[in-house]
């Protein structure tokens, strides 16, 4: 089922692609024959209501026959799948005897699966499959990697600064627009109206979001779970580990030595959300910039029993939605509990009750 190109550019065209089922399409043990093609004018140019389905073929194993009709998507997406599905139902409602067949360059091992489960087969372009007849075929094969990913796509949405935006979706739930979203990372965070619209769309197609009346997250979970998949803890340029005087002139200090310098910093403290059982006695505090901070703050680096760690980093993410209160700036909620959550046995199961309140959007 392998195609010679590597680039989504040269992808073939529709009709091209569903006439090759049958004829240049190897997917042992299974062999296909194609019974009808719609012509090559009306795949993917006829309006779907004017449409039926892009083909009908017969796929053959161990000496049974079944009927497949197909609907062709040239991307592949959750969204895109979701509507090959319902054509495919709306035209085997007077079919009854046949199988549905969703063809794409590229379906993730979870679309592969979630086909699957809702008694639809699939088929890509770059040797994945599930083809199954309940009861009675069920054939996987998974792991290819994408060979046409799509271009003018941000890679990975759930990483660097366009995290930032994945993240304000989880933290306020829903935005009257994306120009909203830009103008309120895009001051202090350096998002840009563009990177937010393409990370929309791809939370879109995956249909964690939806773009009617608003921005509005509908899959929190899977929301919150591909940023946990994603995380990475924050890279550190340096650190400063010892023992201060934790009083509230220190943490006037601070402020006013960062104010002073404009520069972020924020508290990493568990505590303030969830209950930590033999929490550490370091307080770690996170910054842009250890000397600004520390200016004139005497810090015992020598001392047997360090207090404080001051972990200098340039990772915009620890800094977002910081948490004002008690005359200091606090780690966000949702940065903690993903470091909670990537952590051990105990971190993890301190960070359940703030996943919770996540996940009903109690820290807008």
């Amino acid at each position: 089922m392998s195609l010679p190109s590597t680039d989504r550019s040269d992808l073939p065209p529709a009709w091209e692609v569903i006439e090759g089922i049958g004829v240049r399409w190897p997917i042992p043990p299974i062999r296909a024959r194609r019974v009808a093609t719609e012509n090559r004018r009306s795949v993917r140019e006829r309006p779907v209501a004017e449409r039926q389905v892009d083909a009908v073929v017969e796929l053959e194993w161990d000496g049974w026959t079944e009927r497949f009709a197909v609907e062709y998507k040239s991307a592949g997406t959750p969204l895109q799948v979701d509507g090959a599905i319902l054509q495919l139902r709306r035209f085997l409602v007077a079919t009854p005897s046949t199988r549905p067949l969703v063809v794409a360059p590229f379906l993730k091992n979870e679309l592969l699966d979630r086909l699957v489960s809702e008694g639809v087969s699939g088929i890509d372009l770059c040797g994945n499959m599930a083809i199954t007849v309940p009861g009675r075929w069920l054939v996987v094969r998974s792991g290819a990697p994408n060979r046409f990913p799509a271009s003018g796509t941000i890679k990975n949405v759930y990483r660097g600064r366009s995290s930032l935006i994945a993240r304000a979706l989880m933290l306020r739930g829903s935005y009257p627009s994306a120009t909203a979203i830009a103008n309120e990372l895009g001051a202090s965070d350096g998002v840009t109206l563009p990177t937010v619209s393409k990370v929309l769309a791809s939370l879109e197609d995956e249909l964690i979001v939806t773009r009617t009346a608003g921005i509005r997250v509908v899959q929190p979970d899977r929301l919150l779970d591909n940023l946990l998949a994603n995380y990475r803890p924050p890279v550190a340029r340096r650190s400063v580990r010892g023992k201060v005087s934790r009083t509230p002139a220190l943490i006037e200090r601070l402020r006013e030595n960062a104010d002073g310098a404009g520069i972020a910093y924020a508290v990493d403290a568990p505590e303030r959300y969830t209950v930590l059982p033999s929490s550490d006695p370091v307080q770690r505090i996170y910054t842009r910039s250890i000397d600004a901070l520390l200016r004139d703050v005497p810090v015992d680096a020598a001392s047997r029993f360090p207090d404080v760690e001051v972990v200098e980093t340039d990772d915009a993410a620890v800094f977002y939605r910081r948490v004002w209160g008690d005359g200091t700036f606090w780690m966000s909620p949702l940065q903690v509990y993903l470091q909670l959550a990537a952590g051990g046995k105990r971190e993890q199961q301190a960070a359940l009750p703030i996943r919770a309140d996540l996940l009903a959007f109690k820290y807008q």
